[in-house]
């Protein structure tokens, strides 16, 4: 199994990761998150459950844009 194979795996018995981020961003995905599954509600779409499907997406996302994400960590580190 290839690293893409490994990204793209739905295993529910994956292991619970504590993610350490400020309360600020943490905020920033919940509204996020929130507002995207109130949209989906209004247009009579199925809800995204928030680790399973949102956080996976957002990880997945960050993976795939590692070198904007790399930018944005090292003006973390100013």
């Amino acid at each position: 199994m290839n690293k893409e194979d490994d990204l793209n795996k739905s295993d529910l018995d994956e292991k619970q990761r504590a993610v350490y981020v400020s309360e600020e961003v943490w905020d920033a995905v919940d509204d996020v998150f929130r507002k995207t599954n109130a949209l989906r509600e209004l247009d009579d779409k199925e809800q995204f459950e928030k680790h399973k499907h949102f956080m996976e997406a957002l990880f997945k996302f960050a993976i795939e844009h590692k070198d904007e994400i790399e930018e944005k960590a090292e003006e973390e580190l100013k």
